[in-house]
């Protein structure tokens, strides 16, 4: 083994130790997040007989719903970590399929097992503690490239039903699946190869999972419109927003910081002349057009988008220039990289455990002052804890388990029904005090990472 491998096989083993702490603390402190929350209480209502879209009020679509819900098909009240492990098998599978797309560029093996391993802990570390869509869509995205790369180095044609499928199915997961066919679409337009029939096979493999998904809902009554409306993100209506996200506008000193988690991607520029023109223009559109997921919010999970698709222009840039990999500075870089990756993996798990412990103290408390299966407005608190105390919705056709701010006070109140509960926080009480008279009240101390807030329990009489 040469002197370079060894470097990146060392720095591979500390990404790969980095990968299992992660997941072993994960699993041992089991911090159920706000985004969590929502979507497991409403695979909860799945599995209880509400029909996804017509008696759950959503702006999602169901695919990666579906798929994380599928404990619920084995065990009546699946824990947390069963949908977590999901999770993680799809990390695991994009990272296999990353590398298997990063071998098409004939890098040094070892150097495609570090970026492959670079993805794994950028997924963890970027919300990979969570029950999040984003995973299974970039799953069936990676699959879609993969059978895109085919049909371009092949010319089988047929490869783009495939392809066409998938990005469907990774749409239908999450609606910003659908970017991957901006460079697809593009690519297919400058090669000029059999431009109509391409377009037509892409388009059948597209429809495909949509058409069986219509035929789904028709069965159950829903018309075509409010399908459309439904996986476009539409169906449910709030008083105010979209339902992606309040205030959460992209920064690109945001995307700056990420990016030097994997800082040898700052290298690209300097190696785009001199390559394939087509190549070019395919590889550095992937990578842009999955930076459109920043028009809509730029949570962390969000940048699990970017990732793959920054990695393979790397991979691709850097091709026809490996003697530059066997450089100080790439090395220096890569070093820079892990460092950061380390000391990241460590405040993760420290906050990990830290957030459990704070979780479960508020769980206990709120078990006493509400009671399980309840229907609940979480006005301020995490709604983690709709599905860890079991909380159903004031009104799932209408409300859901909508985060805070997308709807009116007027617009909760008329959907609280007798005997359901508004919890509150202090911060967001000042709206309430004057349209509470028919509510009793009582008010609990609550743990969060800075110390103690009062929140306030209102019980419509």
């Amino acid at each position: 083994m040469t002197r370079d491998n060894k470097i990146l096989g060392s720095f591979s083993v500390i990404l790969l130790l980095c990968s299992v702490a992660s997941i072993i603390a994960f699993f041992l402190f089991p911090f159920v997040s706000q985004d969590s929350g929502y979507f497991l209480s409403m695979m909860r209502d799945i599995h209880d007989g509400n029909i996804y879209f017509l008696d759950i009020s959503s702006p999602y679509n169901p695919l990666a719903i579906w798929i994380l819900g599928i404990p619920y098909y084995f065990i009546e009240t699946p824990i947390f970590v069963y949908h977590l492990l999901i999770n993680h098998i799809i990390m695991i599978l994009s990272t296999i399929l990353l590398f298997r797309i990063l071998k098409n560029f004939n890098l040094n093996k070892i150097l495609t097992l570090f970026l492959s391993l670079t993805f794994f802990v950028m997924c963890l570390i970027y919300d990979g503690n969570f029950i999040m869509l984003e995973p299974i869509s970039v799953l069936f995205q990676l699959v879609a490239l993969q059978q895109y790369l085919i049909y371009r180095q092949t010319g089988n044609i047929q490869k783009l039903i495939l392809c066409g499928l998938f990005v469907s199915l990774s749409f239908l997961s999450k609606q910003f699946g659908l970017f991957l066919l901006i460079p697809i679409g593009l690519d297919i337009v400058l090669r000029n190869n059999r431009l109509f029939k391409s377009l037509l096979f892409l388009g059948i493999g597209l429809a495909f999972p949509i058409i069986l998904l219509i035929g789904y809902y028709a069965f159950y009554g829903m018309d075509l419109l409010q399908f459309v409306m439904s996986v476009l993100g539409k169906g449910q209506t709030f008083d105010v927003g979209t339902g992606t996200g309040m205030h959460t506008g992209f920064k690109v000193s945001n995307l700056f910081d990420c990016l030097l988690y994997m800082p040898f991607v700052y290298l690209i520029p300097f190696f785009l002349t001199g390559k394939n023109f087509k190549d070019l223009i395919f590889y550095s559109t992937l990578a842009l057009s999955s930076m459109t997921v920043f028009i809509f919010a730029s949570y962390d999970h969000y940048f699990q988008y970017i990732f793959p698709y920054v990695i393979i222009l790397f991979g691709f840039v850097m091709s026809t220039n490996q003697r530059f990999l066997t450089k100080p500075l790439f090395y220096i870089l890569i070093l820079v990289g892990v460092l950061r990756l380390s000391f990241k993996t460590v405040s993760t798990i420290k906050h990990q455990k830290e957030d459990y412990k704070i979780q479960q103290e508020n769980l206990s408390r709120l078990n006493q002052a509400v009671p399980n299966g309840s229907q609940v407005y979480l006005n301020g608190i995490s709604c983690a804890y709709y599905y860890l105390c079991n909380y159903k919705s004031i009104n799932l056709e209408k409300i859901g388990y909508a985060f805070p701010g997308y709807f009116y006070l007027e617009t909760i109140l008329e959907n609280t029904k007798n005997g359901s509960y508004l919890i509150v926080t202090e911060e967001n009480l000042e709206g309430y005090r004057t349209k509470l008279s028919e509510f009793e009240k009582k008010s609990i101390n609550f743990q969060h990472d800075h110390g103690q807030e009062i929140i306030y329990i209102f019980k419509k009489k």
